[in-house]
């Protein structure tokens, strides 16, 4: 990409629903010119504008990280593990496991049987580790921004969600496309989606993949020592830490990083074991991402049915 190209990349990144003739007013270019760049980035694979979604909206309430180590064509099972809309992460890892998911559900009854399914349909799992998350210390990925304090506050009903299944794979779709993906009047369709967006209930944005701008990605797996709420709460203000979650399991809390080489990564993690209080530390090295966080493909939840 050349730095037009980024200066596109980073409005978009702000709000994926922004028009051609926004872009171009931004960054000093036809709107036939922004549509040229962002077209190629897209097709070239280096761009993708995502819908990203609160899951409790639609009644998930638990998620958790399946750690696993696989003997086999992890690749091959990481896309199996697509068609599953539980499955909202997946990537391969080099390390301690070689395939990382985030598994969605409405209760931890119904998180059980999701991975005793993904565990037991599959052959060649030698080991499966469950890390329940139970608190977020912090949220970055994947170009989502804060959500609103106190929550999103918005009723869902049939059309709502028909919309977010559309627009969770295209959010730039035009009202009229939607309108007439969806059979509905295209004023009603309108006046739905820019409340969806308003909300928060769904966001806009886009993600570079990061071979693209040459970053590393990993995960960090932690135990931690004494005082486990005061050390993640100082490791949240580490910039390079994009995603922080407490969890129950084996490891105490999981960390999603984004740093610019293996090495940085390497330093970073015995940054984390030298000046904070984490007893032990799993570095894993996120190879490939077939499914960015929160993309939900939805099924057919409806608030917590189905």
């Amino acid at each position: 990409m050349d730095d037009s190209d980024r200066e596109i990349v980073q409005l978009l990144r702000g709000d994926g629903r922004l028009s051609f003739v926004e872009i171009g007013r931004g960054v000093g270019m036809s709107p036939d010119a922004v549509r040229a760049r962002l077209n190629r980035l897209v097709d070239e694979g280096m761009l993708r504008v995502l819908g990203i979604i609160d899951p409790s909206l639609l009644g998930y309430h638990v998620l958790a990280t399946l750690a696993l180590e696989y003997r086999g064509d992890s690749t091959a099972f990481a896309s199996r593990l697509r068609e599953s809309h539980a499955v909202t992460y997946l990537a391969t890892a080099l390390g301690e496991f070689n395939v990382i998911c985030e598994v969605a559900a409405t209760d931890d009854d119904d998180l059980s049987s999701r991975i005793q399914r993904i565990v037991s349909e599959t052959s060649g799992i030698a080991r499966a580790e469950v890390l329940r998350n139970v608190e977020i210390y912090k949220w970055e990925g994947s170009g989502a921004r804060p959500r609103p304090a106190g929550g999103i506050a918005i009723d869902l009903d049939d059309l709502d969600v028909l919309l977010l299944r559309n627009l969770v794979d295209d959010p730039r779709t035009s009202y009229r496309d939607l309108a007439e993906r969806v059979e509905h009047p295209y004023s009603q369709v309108r006046r739905r989606t820019i409340r969806l967006f308003e909300s928060g209930a769904i966001q806009a944005s886009a993600v570079v993949e990061p071979s693209v701008e040459r970053l590393t990605i990993g995960l960090f797996c932690l135990e931690l020592g004494r005082d486990a709420g005061a050390t993640l709460k100082a490791i949240a203000d580490e910039p390079e830490i994009k995603v922080l979650a407490r969890t129950l399991g084996t490891y105490e809390a999981t960390a999603e990083v984004t740093v610019s080489s293996p090495l940085a990564l390497a330093n970073l993690a015995g940054r984390l074991r030298t000046d904070f209080d984490v007893a032990r530390i799993s570095t894993l090295l996120l190879t490939h991402r077939p499914i960015l966080p929160a993309q939900w493909r939805l099924g057919s939840v409806l608030k917590g049915q189905g």
